[in-house]
């Protein structure tokens, strides 16, 4: 079969994988953990330390989606070109609006508090300069930040995932190093130079899973058995490890004895080596772990998960509101108890879990509804 004829053949729709929603809905419960005001909370707390851990669920959240992209557009992508990558360009406009309408109602919400109120900010330039900032993504305000990262990456996606679906996956990967390698410590655009290799990865990942998978399945059962165990034990044991030693040192992580300077390789901003290192093994071995007990994941989550997962975008912007608005109206006194802080995260998760499955409800109604009054000629209600 030639070149051509193979990609012809590309299926244009890939199954959806379980695996993939059920770690993004893990990811979304830790970040909403770690951007909580009311810390410590059992268990997230004690197991992310507010993502100051060497690697956080921020990374995989990333990686998570850029598979997503891979794995969705990589096939129709080569026999649909346009629609492809008109998709994706919808996609990363909703994502820029929503970066500018939640940044620029966040900084006025924090402008018209009184002084000292929590969250409220003075205004420190004009606001014309803050919108145009806001516009051009170089401001962002709130606990929605991440949305002008994805906006920014979708909108370059449909060049990397063509090149990858076209077996160009050996440039996108250099290509994408080099720019995290050079430009990752630069403050104007480190905010996108050094994440955007995350979601880079992810694209070539996600478009290469079903291969990575069936190559894993041609592996002799033993030595695949021990690569399993390899991963999935390395990344209990090395973050059970980080975990339990960063529960005895000082917050700043400098125990006495020990310099400072090594946190230079775990920074999160700039995605140092170290983080690179220690959230890959975490990341495959999550995986590993996920992909072999799916079902049961689910099963025993109680679906909790998949729908955080398969409502991603709605779920982090109202997560983003409920973190803002608590902030503002309920601040987490000086050590609050952690029955208290655990109470609170639990009844706002469940609040956010019902909104989702209530937006969904309305949605339903409301097109019976109008499907109800189109039937008995009433037309559409006004």
């Amino acid at each position: 079969m030639t070149k051509q004829a193979a990609e012809k053949s590309l299926p244009e729709k890939r199954a959806r994988i379980l695996t993939l929603d059920l770690m993004r809905g893990l990811f979304l419960l830790i970040i909403f953990a770690d951007h909580l005001g009311f810390a410590p909370s059992f268990p997230f707390e004690y197991f992310t330390h507010s993502s100051a851990a060497f690697a956080s669920a921020a990374e995989g959240f990333f990686v998570i989606s850029g598979m997503l992209v891979g794995y969705i557009y990589g096939p129709p992508i080569i026999n649909s070109l346009k629609s492809s990558v008109k998709k994706i360009w919808k996609r990363a406009g909703l994502l820029y609006i929503l970066s500018v309408v939640f940044t620029l109602a966040y900084t006025v919400w924090a402008l018209l508090l009184p002084e000292g109120y929590p969250r409220a900010i003075p205004l420190e330039s004009s606001f014309l300069d803050i919108t145009i900032k806001t516009l051009t993504l170089q401001y962002q305000f709130g606990w929605a930040d991440f949305l002008a990262r994805y906006a920014v990456f979708m909108a370059i996606a449909p060049l990397f995932v063509w090149l990858v679906a076209k077996r160009f996956a050996w440039i996108v990967l250099p290509a994408s190093a080099a720019v995290w390698f050079f430009w990752r410590d630069v403050p104007i655009l480190q905010f996108y130079t050094a994440w955007q290799l995350l979601f880079t990865v992810g694209i070539v990942l996600g478009y290469y899973l079903p291969t990575l998978e069936k190559w894993s399945k041609a592996i002799p059962h033993i030595p695949r058995l021990v690569l399993w165990w390899l991963f999935v034990v390395g990344m209990i044991l090395s973050y059970g490890a980080v975990i339990m030693w960063m529960n005895v040192t000082t917050v700043d992580w400098s125990p006495p004895g020990i310099p400072p300077y090594y946190l230079h390789y775990f920074d999160k901003s700039s995605l140092s080596i170290g983080r690179l290192v220690f959230g890959t093994v975490w990341f495959i071995g999550l995986f590993f772990l996920f992909r072999r007990f799916e079902a049961k994941i689910d099963k025993v989550t109680g679906g909790f998960l998949l729908v955080f997962g398969q409502n991603s975008l709605f779920v982090y912007s109202f997560q983003a509101f409920v973190i803002f608005t608590l902030d503002v109206f309920f601040p987490a006194p000086a050590n609050s108890p952690i029955l208290i802080n655990t109470l609170i995260y639990t009844l706002s998760l469940i609040g956010i879990y019902f909104i989702v499955r209530f937006r969904y409800r309305i949605m339903s109604h409301g097109k019976n509804f109008v499907s109800y009054l189109k039937n008995k000629g009433m037309g559409y209600p006004i």
